[in-house]
């Protein structure tokens, strides 16, 4: 999803109350920490409220993981409920996202968890299964019309031509 449509859809939930427990941002896009933390202040105006977990090392170990879950059974420290981001998600091992996966099944009080990812397939299908799915930096389809378009008029030449595939070059 676009990038600046995904933040005002995100501001829409966040004024309508209308929130998940937890979300995957997904996709290259650097701006993924942006989006989380202006969404998560515009869960909760306290940044004492928002737990920001990255990487340690080269992974997300599991006692990070069991740290995030003893902070999240806590009452916020000034508003209605903690929002936990966690950076790199798709770099948790494999019992750090079994840990996470007892938060998501059965999440503390009003707790809502952000999970960043530039891929979803290192993640547990159980987690994916329990958050609800944005891609970041995606165009949108009305933005590739005619780059589809121009690819099609070029295949079309070339089956016209009888030329073989292996000779196209994008435009």
């Amino acid at each position: 999803m676009e990038e600046s449509k995904l933040t005002e859809r995100l501001f829409q939930l966040a004024r309508d109350g209308n929130l998940s427990h937890a979300y995957i941002f997904e996709g290259k896009s650097g701006n993924k920490v942006s989006i989380a933390l202006t969404f998560a202040k515009a869960v909760t105006e306290y940044q004492e409220d928002i737990i920001h977990i990255k990487a340690d090392g080269k992974s997300i170990k599991d006692a990070t993981i069991e740290e995030l879950q003893e902070r999240l059974t806590m009452k916020p420290m000034v508003g209605i409920r903690n929002v936990a981001i966690i950076e790199n998600a798709d770099t948790m091992t494999v019992r750090a996202q079994n840990r996470l996966l007892k938060t998501l099944e059965e999440p503390a009080g009003n707790a809502i968890i952000i999970l960043l990812s530039e891929n979803i397939e290192n993640l547990l299908p159980t987690i994916l299964s329990r958050c609800v799915l944005y891609r970041v930096g995606t165009e949108s389809s009305d933005d590739r019309t005619e780059e589809v378009r121009r690819y099609a008029e070029a295949v079309g030449t070339m089956l016209l031509e009888r030329k073989g595939f292996y000779t196209f070059i994008p435009i």
